[in-house]
């Protein structure tokens, strides 16, 4: 999003808190950001192209019809293309329908898409009710909270003002990837507002990938969490860089570290048949792979055996099949690479030879056997390349170095 073609973001965020927070969120996601403290700062959108903003509106301390001017006002200012996000508290705290209110007044062919869980504070909304630690809100401190005292909980009557609200219950926020975009996509028409439930960071993920069907604009509204993941997301698919797993190691603990990408990013897997490696006919089962394959559809492709258990004998030609194939693709890549991480310690010299890749720079170290450096010779020489032993690691690991592969310099 670097081009003179990208698309601007833009956040607003009624207090200050909350908007170096978000500002973190969205740093997090590899999205170059700044954060203005006060509505007064200067804003400039041919500036601030390719990269996110997030403006402290201070409006949580003015009446509604003052927060209502300011949104109205700064939204005027973002071309038609900037994408739009508007945070919360989430303690349900603000003109939070005045304010969303103000921006679809603005911006008539889009809808807006709530989420107001933040798990790891405690806050979720099931039921459409917003709940701190179990307990709907209006029966916690913030009831008496004398600037504002919250009475309701059901977190649908906060965007009435906004537009026609369809609360999406916890249910259909699980059914999966295809009937949740097949249910935004209906609902989410310009004018419309969406409330959904989510009891996990995992949920909130899911909603966020089943937001890319949707072709209506959209406002993103939600404390945080939601905001990142699907900015995020929009992020990753117009800087589109793809991370391959060379995944040698048949435990299940690494299937699971595996698997827990799924939550945030499109993995694709090639599994390479037990009767294929026995063979020695990997060559012909990467060039149909090739031929079909489109590098574009998927963030992460990971290359490894099919779940069979093998003969002992067969492990030189497992990670010799693994090294080819692996060769094949960036070899043939039509995107660039983000990284490479290598699981097993003779797969990974397996491929690393396969590579003629003699020497790396080591720079971040994940945990024990889990290192992170910079391949300095050999076909990727200058891509970022993670090492894992095959029984190490916790389920996140492999999240945290696709982190690490697509982080910018965000200044």
């Amino acid at each position: 999003m670097a081009d003179d073609n990208a698309v601007s973001i833009v956040a607003l965020s009624d207090d200050l808190t909350g908007t170096m927070g978000l500002a973190i969120l969205i740093a997090n996601e590899n999205i170059p950001v700044r954060a203005l403290a006060s509505v007064n700062d200067r804003y400039d959108a041919s500036e601030d192209r390719g990269r996110a903003v997030v403006i402290n509106t201070e409006t949580r301390a003015v009446d509604e019809q003052s927060a209502r001017k300011t949104i109205t006002d700064l939204v005027r200012q973002f071309p038609p293309s900037t994408i739009i996000a508007k945070r919360f508290d989430t303690t349900l705290r603000g003109h939070l329908g005045a304010e969303l209110a103000a921006i679809m007044e603005q911006r008539p062919q889009a809808a807006a898409i709530v989420v107001s869980s933040y798990p790891d504070s405690g806050r979720l909304c099931i039921g459409g009710y917003q709940q701190l630690r179990g307990v709907p809100i209006e029966r916690t401190e913030v009831a008496t909270d004398p600037g504002w005292p919250i009475t309701n909980s059901y977190v649908p009557d906060y965007f009435a003002q906004a537009g026609e609200v369809t609360f999406i219950p916890l249910n259909e926020v699980t059914a999966g990837d295809v009937p949740l975009e097949a249910r935004l996509v209906s609902v989410l028409k310009p004018g419309a507002v969406a409330v959904l439930d989510a009891y996990s960071d995992a949920d909130i993920a899911t909603i966020a990938r089943a937001t890319q069907a949707v072709e209506t604009e959209l406002i993103y509204v939600a404390p945080g969490v939601f905001i990142g993941a699907a900015l995020g997301l929009l992020y990753q698919r117009t800087s589109h860089r793809l991370t391959v797993v060379a995944n040698g190691s048949t435990t299940l603990q690494t299937r699971e570290q595996v698997g827990v990408l799924e939550q945030k990013y499109v993995v694709r897997y090639l599994d390479i048949p037990i009767d294929v490696i026995a063979a020695g006919t990997s060559e012909t089962f990467i060039r149909d792979f090739l031929a079909k394959w489109d590098s574009s559809e998927a963030d992460v492709l990971v290359v490894r055996p099919e779940w069979a258990r093998a003969d002992r004998a067969l492990q030189p030609r497992i990670v010799h099949a693994i090294a080819e194939i692996v060769a094949c693709v960036v070899e043939n890549l039509s995107c660039e690479i983000a990284g490479l991480i290598l699981s097993g310690g003779e797969t990974a010299t397996a491929v690393l030879n396969r590579l003629e890749t003699r020497s790396i720079a080591p720079e971040v170290e994940f945990g024990s056997l889990i290192m992170g450096g910079v391949m300095l010779d050999g076909a990727l020489a200058g891509t970022k390349i993670v090492t894992k032993g095959g029984l190490v690691g916790d389920r996140s690991i492999f999240l945290k170095t696709l982190t690490w592969f697509l982080k910018e310099n965000n200044s």
